[in-house]
């Protein structure tokens, strides 16, 4: 049997608790929760008191340090129905919490010295700007959402955005990257490092981060009885719950088990939550770009048969202080040398569709100042693409939006994903670059090898303005990340996907600064071919 569920425990136990009066409403400025599971090895520290072993429905107080060992797992329940799962290995401190049932107002203020974490908001993150991580690296903010967080004790930070309205990430030195689309993720290769640009997160890596923070065989989450499959039964919980515990033991005694569900696909789980957090929200004006393509005339959704292809694409919008943001592409098209892009811009009431068009084909190029729908001043940049169109890249500068630059990437969809063998890919690389307030686009090359059999490889950023960075990716499903870095002085991190039929082109975004000397922030895109 199955202790500490992966589930997160509802809000109901919150409120059952408020309902019998063990917490008290009049004590909230000093008590802040409950353990509502711990699995062994999890102790924690009140503020002015000796370390105690966790144990459930024990209070947790403002100012508590949580630490857990090696088989160490605990779930906080908040006062205000978040929940904050600690996997093994971690240490986190409630370090303000201050919560108005009436309003559903206040402050939510944590920092981790290492481990695996799992935050689900409850009222006070719908707030902006309420709840707040703070590791040795970096800052986490979440508005109204889910993420995951591994920090290794060095402080090499993963963050993984799993729902809500969006997540950032703030460095020790001040810049910001932030994330609106789940299934995304913002690196950080440790402290002094800038954030990494969001990339799409491997399979793997999350599997890994739900592996320390699930359940295990003989795990008691705190249980000092653990039940017998007779109790059970005899509890009548199979009337409230869906199952039939009696015969689902009789079925196991025979020594014959259900069969498994199906595994989970990634991309699936990514498509289903965009679909639960974009089209099913109900937003009007992000629905209506799904549903509806721009009026007739426009050059957006033209798409005569046999004459336009269709890419996935990311585009990152980088600002004049190196600050990057995520927009979502809801559509990239190639048809008569002509991209096609439409996009999301902003975020919840404020988010809405914008339309662009730019000349792309193979090879590297620039194009002047063009018209496009959203932007009557037009738009510039440069592109490259390759030679079988299977990967691209842009820069878009648009009048309309002074201080800001687009860091377009894409690629035909993948198809066939070689499962052995080696492969080594080369082309440009182009971003935009912060240098002691001075802002302009550089350029650079990169290679890339990989082993499709054990899913990991090498990165090099060659000659970019000057600078070489590389180091080691790793990932599955046709995405990978990693952190790069350039001596001792750069830091940074790069996260790609392949693209087309057997993995003929790969692209992506990087990122890196310098740890000391000049300000010094690059944020860029790639694309090439074997």
């Amino acid at each position: 049997m199955f202790w500490f569920s992966s589930a997160t425990l509802c809000a109901a136990a919150i409120a059952g608790l408020l309902a019998s009066g063990w917490i008290n409403p009049a004590a909230a400025q000093q008590r802040v929760g409950s353990a509502g599971a711990v699995n062994e090895e999890a102790t924690s520290v009140p503020p002015g008191a000796v370390a105690r072993r966790l144990v459930v429905g024990q209070e947790v107080v403002f100012n508590e340090r949580v630490t857990t060992g090696p088989a160490g797992q605990t779930q906080l329940l908040f006062l205000d129905e978040s929940a904050l799962t600690v996997g093994p290995n971690s240490d986190v401190t409630i370090d303000q919490f201050v919560y108005d049932p009436n309003r559903g107002s206040g402050q939510m203020a944590m920092s981790a010295g290492r481990g695996v974490l799992r935050f689900v908001g409850g009222k006070l993150s719908k707030q902006e700007n309420a709840v707040t991580l703070r590791t040795t690296s970096a800052t986490i903010a979440i508005r109204g959402g889910v993420f995951l967080m591994r920090l290794s004790p060095a402080g090499q930070l993963e963050v993984v955005f799993v729902y809500g309205d969006g997540l950032s990430v703030t460095g020790t030195t001040g810049i910001t990257q932030s994330v609106h689309r789940p299934g995304y993720g913002i690196g950080v290769a440790g402290p002094g490092a800038a954030p990494s640009a969001p990339f799409p997160v491997p399979p793997g890596l999350v599997a890994q981060i739900l592996a320390s923070l699930d359940g295990r065989p003989g795990g008691r989450g705190g249980a000092p009885t653990v039940p017998t499959d007779a109790t059970i039964a005899a509890s009548g919980v199979d009337r409230v719950i869906s199952a039939n515990i009696l015969t689902s033991r009789a079925y196991a005694s025979r020594g014959r088990t259900p069969p498994l569900p199906p595994p989970i696909n990634p991309n699936d789980v990514q498509l289903g939550f965009e679909v639960n957090t974009i089209q099913a929200t109900g937003n009007p004006v992000i629905a209506n770009s799904e549903i509806h393509p721009p009026p007739p005339g426009t050059p957006i959704g033209s798409n005569p048969a046999g004459n336009a292809l269709s890419y996935n694409a990311t585009l990152h919008v980088a600002d004049r202080a190196g600050n990057l943001d995520f927009w979502p592409v809801t559509g990239a098209t190639l048809q008569n040398g002509l991209m096609n892009l439409t996009v999301i811009t902003g975020t919840g009431p404020n988010a809405g569709p914008a339309y662009a068009v730019f000349p792309l084909g193979p090879g590297f190029g620039s194009y002047g100042t063009v018209g496009t729908i959203s932007n009557p001043g037009g738009v510039s940049g440069n592109s490259f693409m390759t030679a079988d169109n299977s990967a691209f890249y842009a820069t878009i500068q648009a009048p309309s939006v002074p201080g800001l630059t687009g860091l377009l990437v894409g690629g035909l969809p993948l198809v066939n994903l070689p499962t052995a063998g080696n492969a080594s890919y080369a082309g440009p690389a182009t971003g935009l670059v912060f240098n002691n307030g001075a802002n302009y686009l550089a350029n650079g090359t990169f290679q890339t090898t990989w082993n499709f059999a054990q899913n990991s490889g090498s990165f090099f950023l060659n000659n970019f303005d000057g600078r070489s960075l590389s180091g080691q990716v790793s990932g599955s499903g046709g995405a990978y990340s990693g952190q790069i870095n350039g001596g001792t002085q750069l830091l940074g991190a790069v996260g790609g996907n392949f693209f087309g039929n057997q993995a003929a082109a790969t692209g992506g975004t990087f990122s890196f600064n310098a740890r000391t000397g000049p300000s010094y922030i690059a944020n860029g895109v790639y694309a090439g071919s074997r």
